[in-house]
């Protein structure tokens, strides 16, 4: 999963997964840096589609057009 910084305009690595302290209930976390980030701020720039379906609700509106078309 790649994310892009908005206010920044870097591009970030990020890691989707279900094993992490902040997870709830087994629903995932959006990790960078070893760190949960939260979607502000963020736009979703690349995503493979077992990412998307563990994607959290939250995260939907990070998403580029181009990715959910």
């Amino acid at each position: 999963m790649k994310l892009l910084n908005l206010l920044t305009g870097v591009e970030f690595d990020a890691e989707l997964t279900p094993d992490h302290p902040a997870c709830r209930r087994g629903q995932a976390v959006v990790v960078v840096g070893g760190e949960v980030i939260d979607p502000l701020g963020w736009e979703i720039i690349e995503l493979s589609d077992a990412e998307r379906a563990e994607l959290p609700w939250h995260w939907t509106a990070s998403l580029l057009e181009e990715i959910t078309s």
